[in-house]
């Protein structure tokens, strides 16, 4: 879906999960796009929501610690990937 698309876009697509059976979500995680935060208030009023900051977080500078934990990762992922 792009960001451009209607709240009724993102309700039609919304209600065609409801048909599929898919329950009220325990948590809606979704970014700040206006027809989709509508859309999911009309589908269910009662979930809760949280914006999704994986875009804020990409944005800002990397601490030291996260630098480091990503270093180990890729360096673990290097050496099972070389084994």
């Amino acid at each position: 879906m792009g960001s451009h698309e209607s709240t009724e876009a993102r309700k039609l697509a919304l209600d065609h999960l409801l048909a599929r059976n898919l329950r009220e979500p325990l948590l809606v995680i979704a970014d700040s796009n206006p027809g989709l935060t509508k859309a999911v208030r009309r589908t269910w009023p009662t979930a809760p929501r949280q914006r999704c900051i994986v875009f804020l977080l990409a944005r800002r500078e990397p601490q030291p610690l996260e630098v480091a934990v990503q270093k180990e990762a890729e360096d673990r992922l290097v050496r099972r990937t070389a084994a």
